[in-house]
């Protein structure tokens, strides 16, 4: 859980893991002698982070996004000290539907990658960032695309779901990638089902 914290006599606001109870550092500490890595994925907006009546799809306001940075660089930073130096980080969840798990729109979700991105890599600068967990919107991959390649951002893998036979999906998502020199960019199928 992250908490905020005023720092006494600055009015700065810091972040804070509480790990009392924390049943993923748990299950984290059960798995490690397994040697099984996680595959994290940030998502959703923190509670601190929401607006008044926003839950947790909202688009965290342009003025917190170094908060949102500030966040991911904690939890990198806690990882990594915990042994899993070098994670998996998929950021977001299915952003490209609509309001279902984002409320934002393409542009707000490349600020809240960016934010997210810098802030896991300056706690770990081996760790591995991607997304945006792809749902079918190429209009909304295109634009993430094109703005990692404009603002040299890190993108270790592109994570995608599918609900059908994913072939013509890993398909087309090739071909964009193959457009920007992506072309050794790893595809990942972070959900699937065959319903």
């Amino acid at each position: 859980q992250i908490t905020k914290e005023m720092s006494k006599g600055k009015g700065e606001l810091k972040y804070k893991i509480d790990n009392t109870g924390n049943l993923v550092d748990s299950m984290f500490n059960g798995i490690k002698k397994y040697n099984i890595k996680p595959f994290f994925v940030q998502s959703y907006t923190p509670l601190c982070l929401q607006p008044e009546g926003g839950s947790f799809k909202s688009m965290i306001s342009e003025n917190l996004l170094p908060d949102w940075q500030a966040i991911n660089n904690k939890y990198a930073q806690h990882f990594k000290d915990n042994g899993y130096k070098g994670s998996w980080f998929e950021i977001w969840n299915n952003p490209d539907i609509y309001n279902l798990f984002f409320s934002g729109s393409v542009d707000d979700y490349c600020l809240l990658y960016k934010h997210a991105a810098n802030g896991i890599r300056e706690a770990d600068k081996d760790a591995q960032v991607g997304g945006p967990s792809f749902y079918g919107n190429y209009d909304y991959l295109t634009s993430f695309l094109d703005y990692i390649k404009t603002n040299s951002l890190p993108l270790d893998f592109v994570s995608f779901h599918a609900y059908e036979n994913p072939v013509e999906k890993l398909f087309n998502m090739h071909a964009e990638l193959s457009k920007r020199q992506l072309t050794t960019t790893p595809l990942i199928l972070s959900s699937w089902t065959s319903f």
